[in-house]
């Protein structure tokens, strides 16, 4: 009698949840920080816009790559219309920055929501992959 050895399978689905897992963790995330910044108000537009996934987690032959999010900025200065006053801006800075730190930690608090939901998402997203239900 020979056994089969689904090892390999295993291991594969693994990687592959894991990696959707992080990728919709870093969705939710994103999403709920911008739905959710108590301490500030939408006006330029600016801040939303620089907040993204630049780095998506990938399976790789020994793991998963991690990813990177945030608000991820261009060097190159934004020229927008202050929602508020109609006057035209100009944006050099990261200005999530100023108020992440100035104006509640919206993005750490939606981190810190967000990722205890990784664990069950990878669940998840391996029975799917072992099971196709």
């Amino acid at each position: 009698m020979t056994a089969k050895w689904y090892g390999d399978d295993v291991k594969r689905a693994v990687y592959q949840a894991t990696a959707w897992g992080i990728n919709k963790i870093v969705s939710e995330s994103i999403q709920y920080a911008l739905d959710n910044h108590p301490g500030w108000k939408y006006r330029t537009g600016v801040a939303e816009r620089s907040i993204s996934q630049k780095k998506f987690s990938e399976v790789r032959k020994t793991g998963v790559t991690p990813a990177v999010w945030g608000s991820l900025w261009s060097k190159m200065p934004e020229k927008v219309i202050d929602k508020v006053t109609g006057n035209p801006i100009t944006i050099t800075t990261n200005y999530v920055f100023f108020l992440e730190k100035y104006h509640g930690h919206f993005l750490q608090h939606s981190a810190d929501i967000n990722y205890p939901k990784l664990n069950d998402r990878i669940k998840s997203k391996f029975k799917t992959l072992r099971t196709g239900k």
